[in-house]
């Protein structure tokens, strides 16, 4: 009768254990991943002059992790975008893009990937001139974890930075 019981009882232990297992691995991979990308293709902004356009990204959303490095490379990306040529107008601008969402998260198997800029063109005296929303969007396979999660998130903030500076490059400052 113990033996009985010994059997039953470690293989309810096995099924407890592969269940807890199971639960830690689904909540490791369902967990929203934050991602910087590497150096994205570069891009460049005609009618915007680098000598008179100041660019300033700040992250407004909740979550703390790598906020500085997405804001390093955004402000990288937009300024090496800047035009070389000097402008004549003595007029000073300051270009402020702020990131409200990177994100990419796990959905019935497929990585959902999310980034969204709300950009916003200042005079010198800081009053708004034009604002402008732009969105990169990915969705992936869940093949390789959080190396597909990463790929979906380098997707959408590729397809937020590429949308960004085609609305940038259609209307330069010099329009105001």
């Amino acid at each position: 009768m113990t033996k009985v019981f010994a059997i039953r009882a470690s293989r309810r232990a096995v099924l407890v254990m592969a269940l807890l297992l199971a639960a830690a691995v689904t909540a490791g991979c369902t967990q929203v991943s934050y991602y910087v990308p590497e150096q994205s293709r570069p891009y460049a902004l005609r009618g915007w002059p680098r000598n008179i356009v100041g660019v300033e990204v700040v992250d407004y959303r909740p979550q703390p992790e790598q906020s500085e490095a997405l804001a390093a490379r955004i402000r990288q990306i937009v300024e090496s975008s800047l035009s070389p040529a000097d402008a004549r107008s003595g007029e000073r601008y300051a270009l402020r893009v702020a990131v409200t969402e990177h994100q990419a998260f796990l959905t019935d198997r497929v990585w959902l990937a999310r980034t969204q800029l709300r950009v916003s063109l200042l005079d010198g005296a800081g009053s708004p001139l034009r604002h402008w929303v732009a969105v990169g969007q990915a969705a992936r396979g869940n093949l390789f974890g959080r190396t597909t999660a990463n790929d979906a998130s380098r997707d959408a903030f590729q397809l937020a930075m590429a949308d960004l500076i085609a609305q940038l490059d259609s209307e330069p400052p010099a329009r105001n």
